[in-house]
């Protein structure tokens, strides 16, 4: 029988960093003779000293992915974390002499050898994938059949692949798809690198789809795969428990089986109780609390600017291909992208509305519901909205949240008698007061009085949820501008 070659990667973040030792103390114990790398979706920055680690870490900087800024802009660090899979298990190939590469989520315990699995890579395969499960999910329970059409087939906490052309083609392909679509948006059907790999069976000639009930155990199997303690060793169909995958885990609650599910409680699952427990203190025993604070250096860019969900949201859409990006700069073109006047509406003057703030409105229902981009006085009020809770709104810096240049106080609408044309921005009715300039277009100075009145009529169309949602924030716009804390008629009713 011919040895075989194995290594073993895994990717995280540094606050992870207790998971990944966890993971590979466990793995030494079962397969000391495997090699073992971490891919750091980060940068070590002084938080810890890798070469005292008990494996080799691979900065994700160093996989020379094309366009790697536009990556580290574009993903937030789950989806970055994921993204750069397809090209660590390139690397591995290329800088090393295996015949075999695992990937295995941080968040995994192995229990047992990989007979089974050693035995099929030693097979002609190209590529092993172990499905979420081999039964339906029918209840009205998290997750079911639809959850995991929209979250993938595979689970991709765990792929095998082997040193091979097929693999290396299949590689490429995933490699380019996930850098500009490996975010997680279940409306337009991406979900990570996950969901891509539905396509395999289609792609891949020498797929297996890997069944061995012993693999990936984790809460979206556990209906069909039944664990016992049989001589101080974890079983499943009298066979042995190989890895079990402690996805949503809290180390905080141990009341949590996993914060992705609704199916299970520990009184339907007591003899788990142990299994679960155990996992828990070897991760708060490998430094987890020290860890957990650490921060993730993408998070802003090299010259400090914060980088919030909305903002890379937006650069995605501005930017659907992958953009040449120097390090250093990258937080002045943000600022410029968020400040840039949109072009989804005329430009008003009186009333400028920046890409970042249409991206905003168009993106949140509760929002648009709140404000109307029809009329000058609707995107005045979202304006003054926007300026005092966009930084705890969105996430978003000070300098970004705060536009330069306030709206003047209009004295005449260009826009169309105070109403953007039909086609372009939101032109539905908001119940503006007749009388106002929105309404009729007469040029008017636009009064207090006039903003009471539009607040009002606004908030005579939320409904009981939005009334509870944007009502402390309408009572702040209106103290702001007619000097008190309280209006007659704006209340939870």
């Amino acid at each position: 029988m011919t040895h075989r070659r194995i290594g073993v990667f895994t990717v995280a973040a540094k606050n992870y960093l207790p998971f990944v030792r966890v993971l590979f103390d466990s793995l030494r114990e079962s397969h000391p003779e495997y090699e073992r790398y971490l891919c750091l979706a980060d940068r070590v920055d002084g938080y810890f000293e890798p070469s005292r680690e008990a494996f080799k870490t691979i900065p994700a900087e160093e996989l020379q992915i094309e366009h790697f800024e536009d990556m580290t802009i574009r993903y937030g660090i789950l989806e970055f974390s994921t993204a750069v899979k397809p090209f660590m298990f390139r690397w591995m190939f290329e800088h090393t002499d295996l015949d075999s590469v695992i990937y295995l989520d941080p968040d995994i315990f192995v229990y047992s050898r990989f007979e089974q699995l050693e035995k099929i890579l030693r097979e002609n395969v190209s590529v092993v994938l172990t499905p979420h499960t081999t039964e339906p999910l029918e209840d009205d329970k998290t997750p079911s059949d639809y959850n995991l059409l929209q979250s993938g087939g595979f689970n991709l906490g765990f792929a095998a692949i082997n040193r091979d052309t097929e693999a290396e083609r299949f590689i490429g392909w995933w490699g380019r798809r996930l850098q500009t679509h490996c975010f997680v948006d279940f409306a337009k059907n991406t979900f990570t690198d996950q969901k891509w790999c539905d396509l395999a069976p289609c792609l891949l000639d020498r797929l297996r789809v890997f069944k061995d009930k012993g693999y990936n155990v984790a809460y979206w199997n556990l209906a069909v795969r039944e664990i016992a303690v049989r001589r101080h060793h974890w079983e499943i169909g009298g066979a042995p428990l190989v890895f079990f995958h402690f996805s949503g885990i809290s180390l905080s609650d141990p009341e949590v089986i996993s914060r992705h599910q609704n199916r299970y409680r520990w009184s339907q699952l007591p003899h788990l109780r142990s299994l679960f427990s155990d996992y828990r203190q070897r991760v708060l025993g490998k430094g987890w609390e020290e860890s957990r604070s650490w921060p993730y250096a993408y998070s802003q860019t090299a010259e400090g600017w914060s980088v919030p969900p909305v903002v890379r949201r937006l650069f995605r859409e501005q930017f659907p291909s992958p953009t040449p990006l120097r390090k250093h700069g990258v937080g002045a073109m943000l600022q410029a992208m968020c400040s840039e006047q949109s072009n989804a509406i005329p430009h008003d003057a009186a009333a400028p509305i920046s890409k970042l703030m249409y991206y905003v409105f168009e993106s949140d229902s509760e929002v648009r519901r709140a404000f109307c981009f029809g009329t000058r006085s609707g995107r005045v009020a979202f304006r003054r909205w926007f300026e005092a809770n966009a930084s705890a709104y969105c996430h978003l810096p000070p300098t970004v949240a705060q536009e330069r240049g306030s709206a003047a106080r209009p004295e005449t609408d260009a826009t169309n008698g105070g109403r953007v044309s039909a086609g372009v921005g939101r032109a539905h009715s908001c119940g503006y007061p007749s009388g106002s300039d929105d309404a009729t277009g007469s040029g008017r100075g636009w009064s207090n009085s006039d903003f009471v009145a539009v607040v009002q009529s606004v908030w005579r169309e939320l409904d009981f949820k939005g009334k509870r949602v944007y009502g402390p924030i309408m009572l702040k716009m209106l103290a702001e501008a007619v000097g008190h804390g309280r209006v007659c008629g704006l209340n939870g009713s």
